[in-house]
C-alpha cells in the first residue's frame, strides 16, 4: 500500500521528471528546443541510420544544468521505493504522458 508520503515523493519525481524534459535547451544551430523534441529527433537519426537511410550517425545531446542538492534528495527518495511504488509511479507517469498528448 501506498502511504501518503510515498504518494508525494511519486507526485514531486513527475514533477522534476516533466519540469527538465519540457524545459528548452539549445539545440542544432543554437535553437531553443524542449527535451521531448531532441529526443524524437536522435531516435528519428538512429532510425534512419539502422535503416540504411543514412550513412552517418550523429547522436546530439545538449548540456543540461541541474540543481544537484535537489536531485539528491530526488534521487534518495527513488532508492527508498519498493518494487510496488516503482511500478506505480511508472504507471501514473505514463498516464500523465497520454493526458498531455
Amino acid at each position: 500500500m501506498i502511504t501518503a508520503g510515498r504518494f508525494q515523493n511519486l507526485k514531486e519525481l513527475i514533477e522534476k521528471i516533466n519540469s527538465n524534459f519540457y524545459a528548452r535547451y539549445n539545440y542544432k544551430n543554437n535553437k531553443q528546443y524542449s527535451y521531448q523534441i531532441i529526443l524524437q529527433d536522435n531516435l528519428q537519426q538512429l532510425s534512419n541510420f539502422i535503416s540504411d537511410k543514412k550513412k552517418e550517425l550523429e547522436i546530439i545531446i545538449p548540456t543540461i544544468n541541474l540543481d544537484r542538492e535537489d536531485y539528491l534528495k530526488l534521487r534518495e527518495k527513488i532508492l527508498s521505493m519498493n518494487e510496488f511504488e516503482i511500478i506505480f509511479f511508472a504507471y501514473c507517469y505514463l498516464l500523465q504522458i497520454q493526458q498531455i498528448d
